[in-house]
């Protein structure tokens, strides 16, 4: 069983940036939804920017659940989990210049129920395989409405409910006024 939560209040792209941000500040991890092509993807580039934290894509619908754990390594008699270097785990230095990292999840919702499973423990234990994540790796996710045709799973409760949930809607005057601070091509703003 799952939660639909595309019936939630929307906000335009200004309000969800700075209300994503103060999410991350308090250590929350924020989902933001829209339907396709409103900028969700950019946000994560937006918000890492603002928060000067080295941004970390991951398009979950490119992966399997096995790549969230890790690949085993046989050492003796036991096996240990090597991660992949996307993920910054506790022992790493910080990026050069920045003060952490902004680790997005594109397409959380779009992805079957043991991918969702598999982004739990990173999600909501700040674990990757074995490895605790650096504490200063901010996490977001990003996805569609399940009533865009857009591939949308309805997330397990278990997900859903330790998520902060935003639904972004598109609006002219503030999408104009993102696409000119951003330096936005004109004709794409044409």
């Amino acid at each position: 069983m799952g939660i639909a939560v595309d019936s939630r209040i929307e906000l335009p792209y200004g309000q969800v940036v700075q209300a994503v941000k103060l999410a991350l500040k308090a250590d929350l991890v924020p989902l933001v939804r829209s339907s396709p092509g409103i900028g969700k993807s950019s946000m994560g580039h937006i918000i890492a920017n603002d928060l000067n934290l080295q941004h970390i894509d991951v398009r979950l619908a490119d992966h399997e659940p096995s790549d969230l754990n890790g690949l085993p390594d046989v050492r003796g008699e036991y096996a240990v989990f090597k991660t992949f270097e996307q993920f910054p785990t506790e022992e790493m230095q910080l990026p050069e210049g920045k003060d952490g990292w902004l680790l997005c999840f594109d397409e959380l919702p779009n992805v079957d129920k043991q991918m969702q499973s598999a982004a739990y423990k990173i999600i909501l234990e700040k674990f990757v395989g074995q490895k605790r994540l650096h504490p200063k790796c901010k996490i977001i996710a990003f996805g569609n409405h399940t009533t865009d045709n857009a591939i949308a799973e309805v997330m397990s409760t278990a997900l859903c409910s330790r998520l902060i949930h935003f639904n972004l809607r598109f609006d002219f005057d503030d999408f104009m006024e993102y696409a000119f601070k951003s330096g936005m091509s004109l004709h794409i703003i044409g």
